[in-house]
């Protein structure tokens, strides 16, 4: 399962890396197991202003519907957002519980937990959907890991990722596509056997 997802993710990694470094290795914490160490451990803030662990608290376990942000962004960001309002609605109780909803700022040192909190207020966000950002660069090593790095945030891609933990089925979806077609490939992740 690990090779699958190895390679899954390694398929959706499209990234510049000039001008980039990873954290240094003191700032990596111990990892438990292959997928940690694949997708990061490292410390991001949610937009209650709460520390969590990327993986330990986003990843481990669970399926994941993962997209990039910024709250200044004057194009795609709102649309999108409200669109996966609408499959948080759709998927109702699960988002919280066996589902994460993830949105990761490309503007870290911007978009503060408070800043993110009144977007997510806008938006009518519901409980079981994070906002993260943190240390710049902490968030662009997760960004990197997730294939999302960019140099500059108005490049982003309108794509979601999402994804099976426990399978190592990842898959990436157009953000913008209907909330019944995004959370029928929710579904059919969470159907797939480890």
């Amino acid at each position: 399962t690990m090779k699958k997802t190895t390679w899954l993710i390694c398929a959706l990694l499209i990234v510049s890396s000039s001008g980039f470094a990873a954290p240094a290795t003191s700032d990596i914490p111990e990892h438990k197991g292959d997928n940690a160490k694949y997708f990061t451990n490292l410390p991001l803030i949610t937009q209650d202003n709460k520390r969590i662990r990327f993986y330990d608290d986003m990843v481990q376990g669970k399926i994941v519907i993962m997209n990039v942000m910024f709250t200044t962004c004057s194009m795609t960001c709102s649309p999108v957002t409200a669109n996966l309002a609408r499959v948080q609605q759709y998927l109702g109780e699960r988002v919280g519980n066996d589902v994460r909803m993830v949105s990761i700022s490309l503007d870290p040192l911007n978009d503060t937990p408070e800043r993110l909190h009144k977007y997510a207020a806008d938006h009518s966000v519901k409980p079981g959907w994070f906002f993260l950002t943190g240390k710049k660069e902490n968030i662009d090593w997760v960004l990197y890991k997730i294939g999302s790095y960019i140099e500059e945030k108005e490049q982003h891609t309108n794509l979601l990722i999402i994804g099976n933990e426990q399978t190592g089925q990842w898959k990436k979806i157009y953000a913008l596509a209907s909330p019944a077609e995004i959370s029928a490939e929710v579904r059919k992740l969470s159907q797939a056997k480890p």
